[in-house]
């Protein structure tokens, strides 16, 4: 186990300021940069930012807008078509957080259900402007999804597909080199196999197990929920004609990758495919390098094993032939885990390429998660066994570094867990509770902040798989309500209700990444990046060593390319923040 276990549009009266870096990939371990303890003040009666969700208020549910200022200020709330005023009132009075260092005032519209456009007004002044609606996050789910579909590896995006998105294929990956690392009797050194499809992982072009397990998860876990809804969502990809839900055509296009990194011959699986070093700012065509299967290890071969497992289970009545083939796949690769429980991932001394590891890793989180699936999926003795010597585990917010909190979620969703379910429905419903009481005590009531380990390299992906614990602790709280409120201001976050002026995910809001570290949208003659993908986050690391406009970790972004500390997009990102906006768009 790794991380601490559980036991806004900046404008108005100042101008928002864009500061630019440069800089190039390195992957960095993360950085203590501690902040000022005291924040700056700004006058009384200024109001410095407003923090809203740039793509709108769905008409049911909570409404709360900040404004950054040290006093109670009194709001004018203007139809924005007729300039009549609909409410006015006093905001709360003002609360620091610390996050950002700043004080921040609470405007609370959740009364305001009327579906149209609306200004933030104060003394005559039009300081935002936002929408009430009942399909915000429908059309923020299909954004969301297309943009898997646009990190396709070994596919050409024609314009009928991708319009102005279009490119060629790349990385078609059917001459794949077993490195080194990776050799074995079966497949010496240099023997070519083949590992097409897949999506590129990140801002860069690799494919890596580790990190499309819980991604790959995290999607089938949203359509599963949501399932009428998927059904009728429509994505504008090649197999949108067939009988198979859209959502569910673009997860096999990464499942048939995800399964060639197992050797055939031991069940063992490949940690990633890449090339030695990351490519520069160039397109999937141009990226001509070898690339290679990197070394088997335990976290991969467990990943693998529990995903594998997981599909197997829910994929009987949905693709027959691709269920038995991960039922087949799960036991070989925990099969080899058992027998090879040593085998830590150790990044060879010429591969630059994203690790995927943590040092002094116990792997209790990989063994529990992949022993729960296979209980689960296979109900036998001794998988059960296996789930019991590691009991003691807790409850966590899943990352791809910390997955127990999956294996508990199934367990508790899941009819045949036996004595497990009570004791996984209690362990989620506590973690909940405690998000919502702690996130009930924030200056911008999210949860955010609530775990010391919350602002860090992906912060808006931890946000977005706080969001899918809240999802499936409702059903086991005597206030779901409390948790749905706790879900719509966590998304507000991510769309704009967070003092850095962003809406993190690129095509939506209104000030949103236009620099993302991504290489097609970095590489590609387009001005706008690739829709559909979030970025980072803030966090005080700083890796990349950018020039950031503040060291406190809220503050601490800055839209470029220089920034893969911040403004990198990744799969397992995107993965719960499209379970996130599905679980409320479902309702619309």
């Amino acid at each position: 186990m790794k991380k601490q276990l559980f036991s806004g549009c900046a404008i108005g009266l100042s101008a928002v300021l864009l500061i630019g870096c440069q800089g190039t990939d390195n992957i960095a371990s993360e950085s203590s940069i501690q902040a000022p303890s005291k924040p700056k003040q700004q006058p009384a009666d200024e109001v410095a930012a407003v923090l809203y969700n740039q793509i709108g208020y769905q008409a049911n549910m909570a409404k709360l807008i900040y404004l950054q200022a040290n006093n109670a200020l009194t709001v004018d709330v203007v139809d924005r078509n007729n300039q009549q005023s609909v409410i006015s009132k006093l905001t709360s009075e003002a609360q620091f957080w610390p996050h950002a260092g700043k004080n921040f005032v609470e405007l609370d519209l959740t009364e305001l259900s009327q579906v149209g456009e609306y200004q933030i007004v104060i003394d005559g002044e039009v300081l935002a402007s936002f929408r009430v609606a009942n399909d915000v996050y429908t059309r923020a789910t299909k954004i969301i999804a297309q943009g898997f579909y646009f990190n396709r590896a070994s596919h050409e995006i024609s314009f009928e597909y991708g319009g102005k998105f279009n490119r060629a294929a790349g990385h078609m990956d059917q001459q794949v080199k077993i490195h080194h690392s990776a050799a074995s009797a079966h497949r010496p050194e240099g023997t070519v196999v083949p590992s097409p499809k897949g999506w590129y992982d990140a801002g860069d072009y690799n494919k890596y197990t580790v990190n499309s397990a819980i991604s790959m998860y995290t999607m089938l876990r949203a359509y599963l929920k949501h399932p009428s809804f998927f059904q009728q969502l429509k994505l504008n990809i090649p197999e949108q004609f067939n009988s198979t839900a859209d959502i569910l055509d673009e997860l096999f296009w990464q499942l048939d990758w995800f399964l060639t990194m197992q050797d055939p011959n031991d069940g063992g699986v490949y940690h990633k495919v890449t090339t030695l070093n990351f490519s520069g700012k160039i397109m999937p065509e141009a990226g001509l390098e070898p690339r290679y299967m990197i070394a088997k290890s335990i976290g991969a071969s467990l990943d693998f094993a529990a995903t594998t497992a997981y599909f197997a289970r829910h994929l009987q009545d949905i693709d027959a032939e691709r269920a038995k083939l991960c039922a087949q796949a799960a036991e070989q690769a925990y099969k080899w885990a058992k027998a090879n429980p040593d085998k830590i991932y150790v990044q060879p001394d010429d591969v630059k390429t994203g690790a995927y590891v943590v040092t002094g890793d116990d792997y209790s989180d990989e063994w529990f998660w992949a022993a729960a699936e296979l209980a689960l999926t296979f109900d036998a003795k001794d998988y059960w066994q296996d789930l019991t010597q590691l009991q003691a585990i807790e409850m966590s917010v899943p990352t791809w570094s910390d997955v127990q909190g999956l294996g508990w979620i199934s367990l508790a969703e899941e009819a045949n867990a036996q004595q497990w379910q009570y004791k996984a429905q209690q362990k989620l419903k506590a973690l909940a509770e405690h998000m919502s009481i702690m996130a009930n005590q924030s200056a911008i009531k999210v949860s955010l902040g609530v775990f010391d380990d919350d602002f860090v390299w992906g912060s808006n992906g931890n946000m977005a798989n706080h969001i899918m614990v809240l999802d499936a602790a409702k059903a086991y709280v005597a206030d779901p309500a409390s948790l749905n409120r706790l879900i719509a201001t966590n998304l507000d976050y991510i769309f704009g209700t967070n003092p850095t002026g962003y809406s993190f995910v690129s095509g939506l809001g209104s000030q949103t990444p236009m620099h993302l570290h991504h290489r097609v949208s970095e590489a590609d003659d387009v001005l706008d990046p690739v829709p559909g993908l979030v970025a980072g986050g803030p966090h005080a690391g700083q890796q990349d060593q950018c020039d950031y406009p503040s060291k406190f970790p809220a503050l601490s972004y800055v839209d470029d390319w220089c920034s893969y500390a911040t403004n990198e997009t990744a799969i397992n990102w995107n993965a719960p923040l499209l379970y996130a906006v599905a679980s409320v768009a479902s309702e619309e």
